[in-house]
């Protein structure tokens, strides 16, 4: 959830372009792994998936489903880039 969350504020956009392999290494996990999560935020629908394209529809619940990394990430971030 992090992945998609994050990639979604770096691209400044609530829709972005992905490839699962791409995703898998970010993650450092298999495929498998990247697959399997996103069918549960598609379940939960958070985001939409077709191909490379991942619409976000529910950021606020994208954010509470994320753990509490993602802040410590985001905050990361800012301090090194601004």
């Amino acid at each position: 959830m992090l992945c998609y969350f994050g990639a979604a504020n770096r691209a400044h956009s609530d829709q972005f372009y992905i490839t699962q392999e791409f995703k898998s290494y970010m993650l450092g996990v298999h495929r498998a792994g990247v697959t399997a999560a996103t069918g549960l935020l598609r379940e939960r629908q958070l985001i939409r998936y077709s191909r490379e394209q991942i619409p976000i529809f529910n950021r606020r619940g994208l954010q509470g489903a994320a753990c509490t990394c993602y802040a410590a990430a985001r905050d990361a971030y800012a301090s090194v880039l601004g």
